[in-house]
């Protein structure tokens, strides 16, 4: 089994790695990163907050300087 993060390059049918390992094993399925789904998700969900946006962007101004 291939787990990859979304990156096209990663888990594209043509040319791909998917495809390079598929020619070597027919039975190498690939399935996509659960980890980065989920952190997908968690990004997507806390950017329509406006409390956590403001809160993150706070903590990335302390970081900058």
């Amino acid at each position: 089994m291939q787990s990859y993060e979304h990156a096209a390059v990663m888990k594209g049918y043509d040319k791909r790695l998917q495809t390079l390992f598929k020619n070597v094993n027919k039975y190498a399925e690939y399935v996509p990163c659960t980890a980065h789904s989920l952190n997908l998700v968690r990004e997507k969900a806390a950017s329509t907050i406006p409390e956590v946006v403001d809160y993150v962007s706070i903590l990335q101004q302390l970081y900058v300087l």
